[in-house]
């Protein structure tokens, strides 16, 4: 079943059309080297990746050529073994259900005998048609789990079916290994929160009326399709208006804030600030927080922050390496959405959290040279100044 109302999709026009070109053009029999018929869609939580591929199924579904195939990857099983079984018998289920085959028992065949038969399906039932396989929340596997669905499946079937397309989404750059599939700059969208426009016309979808308070709408939500979503159902009246501008924030927090455990709110306030950082950094945030203070020490943060990296958001990770910053990140729409939230209820902590970070940058900037660390002390400088604070009060 679809999760998002195609009705209201708004956006994406170029995925859109780079999508609807590669399936005309190979319906029309223009070939495409096994690189050029992978495509990866990368953004955060909210952004609407999700919306993406199901409009991009609903353009290969009205095309009598195509099968398309949708598989939400964070609902197969854990571990290696069980989750590239269940990924192969989806495949083949959803398979065989669009083509309106009866699905098979596999029981008594081996991984290898089930892939050989999946594969004589595609090539029987499958012949002459374009078969578009769709893989969503694809940063969710572990390495092994997706090393395996390539090994076993992904990079055969690019490689030996000249009309397979495959497509991802997921909140990071899949880890593949075959080149074919990996992303590139030619081959991946990094989808962007929208713009106050976009947001309009999302709005205006959503409840009639309400594009007029769109840049009300993008400064509490950030852009997000998702917040957007959510945020229209606390617009009222006419001409339209949002009465309590604190409660829309915190009933987007909330719904956050109710899929992470009580005793991280806290701490995940405390160094929401950050927009990348080091456990050693957050460190003096915490210890400025008042429901933390003085009885959280440098090694009790060490101590808790393994277990906050596994703290869930939806299907992906709160915390996660960013390997081109070489540092920790929050999923960037949580991150702002606590800090949004932050600074409208309490915006004294807020300075005074940002004025700790300030001041312990620019400290290591100078101690150390660090190019980095004055950039980031900057960044806090910036913050506080747009606020209207002055920064000489920090001190």
């Amino acid at each position: 079943m679809p999760t998002c109302d195609p009705d209201k999709f708004v956006n994406r026009e170029k995925e859109l059309a780079y999508i609807k070109d590669k399936i005309t053009r190979l319906v029309n029999g223009q070939p495409f080297a096994p690189h050029e018929r992978v495509v990866h869609f990368v953004g955060p939580s909210g952004i609407g990746k999700t919306c993406l591929l199901e409009k991009c199924y609903e353009i290969s579904d009205i095309e009598p050529r195509c099968v398309p195939i949708l598989i939400q990857l964070e609902l197969l099983g854990s571990g290696q073994e069980e989750f590239t079984n269940s990924f192969l018998a989806k495949v083949y289920e959803k398979f065989c259900t669009y083509k309106r085959i009866s699905v098979e028992k596999q029981d008594g065949r081996t991984r290898k005998q089930f892939v050989s038969h999946l594969y004589r399906m595609f090539n029987v039932h499958g012949k002459n048609q374009i078969i578009v396989l769709f893989l969503d929340e694809i940063n969710v596997p572990q390495r092994k789990e997706l090393q395996d669905i390539e090994e076993n499946l992904l990079e055969e079937l690019v490689h030996s079916n000249r009309l397979v397309i495959l497509i991802t989404a997921g909140r990071s750059y899949p880890m593949l290994n075959d080149f074919a599939l990996r992303p590139s700059s030619a081959n991946t969208f990094v989808l962007r929160a929208f713009d106050e426009k976009t947001t309009g016309e999302q709005l205006e979808k959503l409840k009639p009326g309400s594009a007029l308070i769109a840049s009300k709408i993008l400064e509490l939500g950030g852009g997000v399709p998702g917040n957007n979503t959510k945020l229209a159902e606390h617009v009222v009246g006419e001409p339209p208006q949002m009465p309590n501008e604190l409660q829309a924030v915190q009933s987007l927090l909330a719904d956050v804030k109710g899929e992470i455990e009580d005793r991280f709110h806290a701490v995940i306030e405390a160094i929401c600030i950050l927009q990348e950082f080091f456990p050693e950094e957050a460190f003096p945030l915490v210890k400025n927080h008042p429901d933390l203070g003085e009885q959280w020490d440098e090694s009790r943060f060490k101590e808790i922050f393994p277990e906050l990296k596994q703290v869930q958001i939806g299907p992906g990770a709160l915390i996660s390496w960013d390997r081109e910053k070489r540092s920790w990140r929050f999923d960037e729409p949580t991150r702002a959405l606590f800090e949004r939230e932050l600074r409208m209820r309490d915006p004294e902590l807020w300075r005074k959290l940002h004025c700790t970070a300030y001041q312990m940058y620019k400290q290591w900037g100078e101690e150390l040279n660090s190019q980095l660390y004055r950039a980031r002390a900057e960044y806090h400088q910036q913050s506080l100044q747009l606020a209207g604070f002055d920064i000489q009060a920090c001190g």
